[in-house]
């Protein structure tokens, strides 16, 4: 359990339903350079798997009765890896405009407060 800084906390305090503060990451790699073939979401969800124990990805955010006090971080006693990692197909015919489009979907989306507050899509055949 790790209690939020007043600057972390100041980013949550400021964030409305029409202005959320979470942003966005985006890794292209060419599938023809992987050995193995093109990554599928297994082994997405492998890799992750095993990244999990160095990184806070299991944590959720709790706030404090009557908010005396600043949140806390604390482990997702509930947490389940398929609710962070999927694979999401692009609308045809899969172009730049489909996947900026995807991206903008899931920012305009709140997230779920009781769950960690990440997710991870794995998105192939971008044209």
């Amino acid at each position: 359990m790790r209690q939020l800084t007043g600057s972390d906390h100041l980013w949550f305090a400021l964030e409305t339903e029409n202005t959320p503060f979470h942003f966005v990451g985006a890794a292209v790699y060419d599938p023809s350079t992987r050995a193995a073939g093109p990554i599928g979401l297994e082994d997405l969800k492998a890799t992750v798997e095993a990244e999990l124990p160095k990184l806070p990805l299991r944590k959720r955010l709790v706030e404090v009765p009557l908010h005396v006090d600043l949140p806390y971080w604390v482990d997702a006693e509930d947490f389940d890896l398929d609710d962070h990692v999927r694979e999401l197909v692009l609308e045809a015919p899969g172009d730049r405009r489909a996947f900026l489009a995807a991206i903008t979907e899931r920012l305009e989306a709140p997230f779920d407060m009781s769950k960690p507050l990440w997710e991870m899509n794995l998105i192939r055949d971008l044209d």
